[in-house]
């Protein structure tokens, strides 16, 4: 389901049957081509997941906007499915090919998701080997000098 709020509030509570609510994605969209940013409205996807994530599949964000930035803050921010349009090419007439991704886009797009898909892990120590080379670089090892050596 992809309606605009607070359309979509409706809709899942008249989903009366679970099997068929736990097999939903809802949707956070602004229905527009192109959205503004300042109209994406993204922390709506708060919302709909103290709302209702117990109650559907997952929370998604549809995006009309330009670029593939917001997509990346959405997933960021807990969007678990990304939609967008795609086409061959953005100048054709219609009321959506502006907002869309041509193919190169959507291959960036893709390749920004799993990179942001990497960073989301908790740092396993408080200093990352990486750091460690870092620190004695900058002097750190006159202050802990058998730190570094570790």
């Amino acid at each position: 389901l992809a309606w605009p709020l607070p359309h979509h509030l409706v809709c899942v509570e008249r989903i009366r049957f679970p099997s068929v609510a736990l097999r939903l994605v809802l949707y956070n969209c602004t229905s527009g081509y192109p959205v503004p940013f300042e109209d994406v409205c993204l922390l709506e996807l708060r919302e709909l997941y103290d709302k209702y994530h117990a109650r559907v599949k997952a929370i998604g964000f549809s995006g009309h906007h330009l670029g593939i930035a917001v997509d990346v803050a959405a997933y960021a921010m807990g969007a678990q499915w990304n939609e967008r349009h795609f086409t061959k090419d953005r100048t054709w007439k219609g009321t959506d090919h502006a907002a869309s991704l041509e193919p190169a886009g959507l291959t960036k797009l893709c390749r920004d998701l799993q990179a942001t898909w990497k960073c989301m892990t908790p740092k396993a120590s408080e200093i990352l080997p990486i750091e460690k080379e870092q620190r004695a670089k900058l002097k750190w090892g006159c202050y802990n000098a058998a730190e570094v050596k570790k």
